[in-house]
């Protein structure tokens, strides 16, 4: 099990933001965070300013190619941003840009709490920390679950169809091995902790 425990901030620690997209909360311990990533090197930042325990993706952070990926990106407008789009908005400086966790080699995700880390759909998957290697939908994608939230604004950048309700958890997963890539798009009420041994 990829299990983490933060210590130093022990008082602190119920309040801090565990990145959804990142961690798993470990059911029946609060201390401890399953890790989602697959093997690799990584950052991980424990934010004191901002309350928040944030990841980054350091090896093969960078992609070549839209098909078998190595790395994805986000970056948006004003309205997206960990730990909350209020907090720390992107608002298109690539260096806030942020990863979506790479589950396999070639299998990403991200995880956005509506109201709080996106309100008003518009960002674009990026293969890079910056610009260049994009992912313009709809050509980009062949979408296998949920499009009826995403539509495409005329720069491939997605844009809501249907409204993303509110203090729902968006789950945006996204399979590079095929061409076009597989996007499943889900909204859901809670997240499911992870359970010690799976």
């Amino acid at each position: 099990d990829d299990i983490i425990k933060i210590s130093g901030v022990k008082e602190e620690y119920a309040d801090y933001w565990k990145n959804p997209t990142w961690f798993d909360l470990v059911k029946e311990d609060e201390t401890l965070l399953h890790f989602r990533g697959r093997d690799g090197k990584y950052k991980l930042t424990l934010n004191k300013g901002m309350n928040a325990i944030m990841m980054e993706q350091l090896e093969k952070a960078s992609s070549s190619s839209t098909q078998n990926a190595t790395a994805m990106w986000v970056i948006g407008n004003d309205k997206i941003g960990f730990p909350s789009y209020a907090q720390n908005n992107i608002n298109w400086n690539t260096d806030k840009a942020f990863n979506l966790a790479p589950l396999s080699d070639t299998k990403y995700e991200l995880i956005l709490l509506v109201g709080q880390n996106v309100n008003g759909v518009n960002f674009k998957f990026f293969g890079q920390k910056g610009w260049g290697l994009e992912w313009k939908g709809p050509g980009a994608y062949t979408a296998k679950e949920g499009g009826d939230y995403i539509k495409y604004a005329s720069d491939g950048n997605f844009n809501a169809n249907a409204t993303w309700p509110s203090g729902k958890y968006m789950v945006m997963t996204v399979e590079t091995s095929t061409s076009p890539n597989e996007l499943w798009v889900k909204a859901l009420d809670e997240l499911p902790p992870y359970e010690m041994g799976e």
